[in-house]
């Protein structure tokens, strides 16, 4: 076939059109066109091109659809005089020109506002988007009275429920960031935040807990990381569970309001569970976080996460030889910047 012939996929995937660069030969899985001096190769190129759909709807086939010879020859051509085709193909090249230019130039300004937005949360959890706001306010409670009220209230549900077991305190961490807070603010650890210390934080079942066969096409969802998109919850779901596997899972359901994180692969994504979700569980790629809702808002926490000083400890403690990887080791280590009376705080 000679050089400037057009190329048409009769099978599938049936319509993708391409023009020869040089001699070649071809199988029986194309078309060929090969064009007199009345037609512009170009144009027959952006032609069948705008044709797919009519012929993938008019191939026939019960393994996998094919064009036969004849049915291509009985489509439709368009053909307008030779110093038009050129006109039309120049036409196109200018506005995909155009169009791949938005593109790069979109692509640019998305790049940009991921900058701006961390800029925004950095300055956000260094107290500058709130400094004017909290000049003008009177007996802003103290993050570090908070937390003492915490710690006291646990030691006395321990006592109360008559364990031995020490306690968990929630205390500041000793910290080189502590002089970079505003006033009244405080750097906590997660523990210090959480419903309960000890069952706060759940990491998914690992593998043998939960295996390939036991996936279902409906019943029970199981979340994972492609649920998790830039601090919101997607739907649908991929994956389910039968109820009586469920049973076996109950550690690791979620409810409206915690908080799921990604551990591997995109590690540190987060979202929270939105009210309108009444059952589920997490897969072994994420980690659940029950949050104590007294003392700090969801939404808080997903700012938090995304941004600021919090989101460069998440990068910097979970790199690793092969891949990055959170685990609760890490983020039990992570200092995270407390606001007292979030109530109380400017919604933006």
């Amino acid at each position: 076939m000679p050089k400037g012939s057009v190329l048409f996929s009769s099978r599938a995937p049936i319509g993708y059109v391409a023009i020869a660069g040089s001699e070649l030969c071809t199988n029986q899985g194309f078309k060929s066109l090969v064009p007199n001096e009345a037609v512009n190769s170009d144009f027959l190129y952006y032609y069948f091109k705008s044709m797919k759909q009519l012929a993938e709807k008019r191939a026939s086939g019960t393994t996998f659809k094919e064009l036969s010879g004849k049915t291509f020859a009985d489509l439709p051509l368009c053909l307008p005089p030779l110093p038009e085709q050129r006109a039309i193909v120049s036409k196109i090249e200018l506005l995909f020109s155009e169009l791949d230019n938005g593109i790069s130039n979109l692509k640019l300004a998305q790049d940009q506002l991921k900058v701006y937005r961390q800029a925004v949360l950095k300055k956000a959890f260094e107290g500058e988007l709130t400094k004017k706001w909290r000049e003008q306010q009177a007996d802003l409670p103290d993050a570090g009275d908070l937390l003492e009220q915490i710690r006291k209230e646990r030691e006395q549900a321990v006592k109360v429920s008559n364990k031995k077991t020490k306690p968990e305190i929630p205390q500041p961490p000793e910290s080189s960031y502590e002089d970079n807070l505003p006033e009244k603010w405080c750097w906590v650890k997660v523990d210090s935040i959480l419903f309960d210390p000890k069952k706060g934080m759940t990491t998914g079942p690992f593998g043998t807990a939960l295996k390939k066969h036991e996936h279902q096409k409906s019943g029970v969802p199981v979340y994972g990381i492609e649920n998790i998109g830039e601090g919101i919850f997607r739907m649908p779901n991929k994956i389910f569970i039968t109820e009586e596997k469920v049973k076996e899972l109950q550690a690791f359901k979620v409810k409206p309001y915690d908080i799921i994180i990604s551990r591997s692969g995109t590690v540190g994504e987060i979202c929270s569970i939105p009210e309108m979700i009444t059952s589920g569980i997490i897969s072994t790629n994420l980690i659940r976080v029950r949050l104590n809702l007294n003392i700090i808002s969801t939404k808080y926490f997903v700012y938090l996460f995304q941004g600021g000083n919090v989101r460069e400890q998440v990068k910097e403690l979970c790199k690793g030889s092969t891949r990055a990887f959170l685990n609760q080791t890490i983020l039990s280590s992570i200092n995270f910047p407390f606001v007292p009376s979030l109530n109380n705080m400017p919604s933006f």
